[in-house]
């Protein structure tokens, strides 16, 4: 894995100004996302104080900080989507180029559809795997940070509570990804297989009727085929109880904070408007992990 990370970064160094055009972007969403709540708590707090008259500034900073966050994935959208097929154009170019230059022979030993699949389907992996998690990466990363500071700032006892479920988080996400890999590399193999197996079969169909090979050929197809689908319902499975588990873990930190922040609340160390901010904190602090795995 880190030798394929190494080669793909490769190719992100010649798009480098669309890179740090991200990240200046994704910087900007992140700061406006995670003053957003603070705002909230302190017209919370106007409220139950009875000020309602104060209350309007910070909504309307609220407002603001929002727009300017809705915008600033917009446009993360439209980098990582543009960078996604940069890259992946010339990932194809020096494939291709690199195919025309091998040696006959291993031409002769390799199957032309497996070749075939390289070029097409896994190619349009890497790009989606761009497209949709690059701008996840830059953006999560800043948001973890931004809003683990919010959170310590607004209380040190919930934002302990709060770690508590990201650890479980972290597990979770590990153990599953470890086979989601697993399952989603044997899925891109088969899916190679069974495009060689199909060129091989039409490039050679005189042949294969000349010796009558139809039913052996046919069997070995049906069978390279019922692995692949079992291989893509495993690890569609595996990715789908992802986000179910991710939920689960994430309502019982809502839970966590929302049961101590009332105790603090009762005790007079926080205000209602702090639990409120520490809610969308603790939403804003887990949604990057669930994104990143």
């Amino acid at each position: 894995a880190r030798g394929t990370l190494h080669r793909l970064l490769h190719y992100f160094k010649a798009e480098m100004p669309s890179v740090l055009l991200m990240t200046i972007v994704s910087g900007i969403g992140v700061v406006a996302a995670v003053l957003a709540p603070s705002y909230q708590s302190k017209a919370i707090d106007q409220i139950v104080a009875g000020s309602f008259g104060s209350v309007n500034p910070y909504l309307v900073i609220m407002a603001v900080l929002y727009v300017i966050y809705g915008f600033s994935l917009l446009l993360q959208g439209y980098l990582s989507t543009r960078l996604s097929q940069k890259v992946v154009q010339r990932i194809r170019a020096d494939l291709f180029a690199h195919m025309i230059h091998l040696p006959v022979p291993y031409f002769d030993r390799t199957s032309h559809g497996d070749l075939m699949s390289r070029m097409t389907n896994d190619a349009d992996q890497i790009s989606t795997v761009i497209s949709t998690s690059t701008s996840s990466i830059f953006s999560g990363v800043l948001m973890l940070a931004g809003t683990l500071v919010m959170m310590f700032i607004c209380s040190v006892p919930l934002a302990l509570l709060s770690s508590c479920t990201v650890i479980g988080t972290i597990l979770l996400t590990a153990f599953l990804s470890h086979y989601m890999a697993k399952y989603y590399l044997l899925r891109q193999n088969l899916l190679g297989e069974l495009s060689g197996k199909t060129e091989e079969y039409i490039s050679n169909s005189q042949t294969i009727a000349a010796f009558q090979l139809e039913d052996d050929l046919d069997a070995q197809f049906i069978k390279t085929a019922d692995d692949l689908t079992a291989a893509c319902i495993t690890a569609d499975n595996i990715s789908g109880s992802m986000g179910p588990c991710m939920n689960v873990l994430n309502n019982i930190g809502f839970l966590i904070v929302a049961v101590a922040g009332a105790w603090l609340a009762i005790k007079g160390q926080i205000t209602v408007g702090i639990i409120s901010a520490f809610i969308v904190y603790s939403k804003q602090f887990s949604r990057p992990i669930t994104e990143l795995s």
